[in-house]
């Protein structure tokens, strides 16, 4: 996060970054944050599960595959308008990217999402193998797209309807 904080320029929009506590623990920080600012729209910033390990089923992320732009997860579905804007972003800027959805385990966009009667959530993540074990695995270059990523996204005009 503090990379793109570097990368950010002049975004069009006002823009908080907040750095959450206790997201494993029921989203805690995330709650606060979201009710106190109450913004138009919220994106979090996580890790997401890569399985692409031998002999594991098929699923949605990769280590190498690019930033991964969530789509659900155990905790939200995130805004249909918020996804394509990140995936026009993506394709506008030739950073590569992955979709992310998985059926379980959650994000500090689930607790976004249901603050202040609802607020549009999205979510970017780097796939990670070994999740919540002693060693975790990335590929740099997920990161790099995720940091580039997000430092163009905030920019971004958002047209709500």
């Amino acid at each position: 996060m503090i990379e793109a904080l570097k990368k950010i320029e002049k975004p069009y929009n006002d823009v908080y970054f907040v750095f959450t506590v206790q997201e494993e623990v029921g989203l805690r920080g995330a709650t606060v944050a979201a009710e106190r600012i109450n913004p138009d729209l919220g994106i979090a910033l996580d890790v997401t599960v890569a399985s692409d390990f031998p002999n594991a089923p098929e699923v949605s992320n990769s280590l190498g595959g690019g930033t991964a732009v969530k789509v659900s997860d155990g905790s939200v579905i995130c805004n249909e308008y918020l996804v394509e804007e990140m995936v026009k972003c993506c394709e506008e800027n030739n950073i590569k990217y992955q979709l992310d959805v998985i059926d379980g385990g959650g994000t500090d966009a689930g607790a976004i999402n249901r603050s202040n009667f609802g607020v549009r959530a999205a979510g970017i993540s780097v796939a990670t193998r070994y999740v919540h074990g002693p060693n975790c695995f990335v590929n740099m270059k997920d990161t790099e797209a995720s940091i580039e990523l997000l430092s163009k996204y905030v920019n971004r005009e958002f047209i709500f309807e």
